[in-house]
């Protein structure tokens, strides 16, 4: 009797260590994640290099060469890797906007290009693969500058 109890004893004691163990395994790597901690080691990058990786993608050279007098508004979040830039130029007469989309986390960049007619008219959406293309040949709006 006395063995199986020695037994049961160090059954238990080496079951709660796993289970312990199998805790901390699971929980522990989301609290590093979640914390403070964890945006530490997210590759991060600051607002000026947001702005330089934005400014040397090809549909961004290629909106200031047709339209120099293009307006920007950047919204960075450099404490987790990422930001957004939209430019864009619009004819005020004709109510006619094209708009690209910048936008970044850690190292993946997504555009597209919004051209919209009015404020009734149709809404065109190019996404990453043309972008650079289709600002430099739309007649969505004519160049102004």
């Amino acid at each position: 009797m006395e063995k199986i109890q020695r037994l049961a004893y160090y059954l238990g004691i080496g079951m709660g260590i796993t289970l312990f163990t199998l805790f901390l395994l699971t929980v522990v790597p989301g609290l590093v994640l979640y914390s403070d901690l964890g945006r530490l080691s997210i590759d991060t990058r600051s607002n000026e290099e947001l702005m330089e990786a934005f400014a040397e993608h090809p549909a961004y050279l290629t909106m200031y060469e047709r339209f120099p007098n293009a307006k920007e508004e950047f919204e960075g979040n450099a404490h987790i890797g990422g930001g957004s830039l939209r430019v864009g130029v619009a004819n005020l007469e004709t109510g006619a906007q094209l708009i690209l989309h910048l936008s970044t986390h850690q190292h993946n960049m997504h555009t597209h290009a919004e051209c919209i007619q009015g404020n009734e008219g149709p809404m065109v959406r190019i996404d990453s693969l043309f972008v650079a293309e289709y600002i430099s040949s739309t007649a969505c709006i004519e160049p102004t500058g």
